[in-house]
């Protein structure tokens, strides 16, 4: 699946940078497509300095969203973002920059699903991210299609003309998801790979770019239990284009199977130092927003 990043800045008084798009002449947040083994804060910080000449630094994770778009299926996060400095200036991506009053976000030519993340990010309470799955309207599909389609082919042919670099379309991404779940006590529920003493958090690979789900379905095949998740507490880049999401899961409902068990923060089981540090992570008491880290394996 596809990645996709999108950063929030507002000023002083509260407006919404943004820019005027080259290939559909609306405006939107700044942002765009993760590159290879890049973290999302700092693709978020890269796209953001591309597309305005603004530096930013991202802060907090303030949405994860599924969207499915030309036949892919993209995977995105929406950061609130600190401006560290630089100054406004347009590039091949942005024919125009500037800050839209939040008043005026509804009066401006805009992409429903960009008003609607903008709007989202300036209410976010702080805390948890929000998760959910945004549909095209009909007039939406047609126009990403048409730019498919024509616009793109054809500012690839006036690239081409130009002797400039062809465009490279973003990369795929392997995504898979795991969840710590805790008892009353505040032990670790832990399960047993099949055919082996090595133990993991439970989860697996996300199919359908909807990780939040996948994990429920994976906790319920794994151990037996129903959850619910209440937080992405941690996002890896591991080698090769994968993305790693660890997830809070309350308990809901079942009984542990038996290849899973419980154990506390001090005595683990015998596991990788590569879990051990996701546990550590996602228990940390003085963790306040989602952290984003890379790691050397899964």
């Amino acid at each position: 699946m596809k990645i996709s990043i999108t950063g929030i800045v507002v000023d002083q008084f509260g407006s919404v940078l943004a820019i005027k798009r080259d290939d559909t002449r609306t405006w939107a947040p700044p942002g765009g497509s993760l590159d290879p083994d890049e973290l999302p804060t700092d693709g978020t910080a890269r796209e953001v300095e591309e597309e305005t000449g603004l530096k930013v630094y991202p802060v907090r994770l303030v949405s994860l969203h599924k969207i499915h778009i030309n036949g892919n299926d993209h995977l995105g996060f929406v950061f609130r973002c600190l401006l560290r400095g630089g100054n406004i200036k347009t590039s091949a991506e942005s024919l125009d920059v500037g800050y839209i009053p939040p008043g005026n976000l509804d009066d401006v030519r805009m992409a429903t699903f960009h008003r609607n993340r903008i709007k989202h990010a300036l209410n976010h309470p702080g805390g948890a991210p929000t998760w959910n799955e945004i549909k095209l309207s009909s007039t939406e599909r047609i126009g990403t299609g048409l730019l498919k389609r024509i616009v793109y082919p054809y500012k690839n042919i006036k690239r081409r003309i130009r002797k400039q670099e062809a465009y490279i379309p973003p990369v795929s991404w392997r995504v898979s998801t795991a969840a710590v779940i805790r008892d009353e006590n505040g032990a670790v529920l832990w399960r047993r790979e099949p055919n082996s003493e090595q133990w993991t958090l439970p989860g697996g690979v996300v199919a359908d770019a909807r990780p939040w789900s996948a994990i429920v379905s994976h906790v319920q095949a794994q151990t037996g239990l129903t959850v619910r998740p209440t937080d992405l507490a941690a996002v890896y880049v591991l080698p090769d284009n994968h993305l790693h999401l660890l997830w809070l899961a309350d308990i809901t409902g079942g009984t542990p199977a038996a290849n899973s068990a419980w154990h506390a923060l001090a005595t683990p089981p015998a596991t990788t130092p590569h879990w051990l540090e996701r546990t550590a992570d996602a228990t940390n008491p003085h963790r306040a927003t989602t952290q984003f880290k890379r790691q050397s394996m899964l």
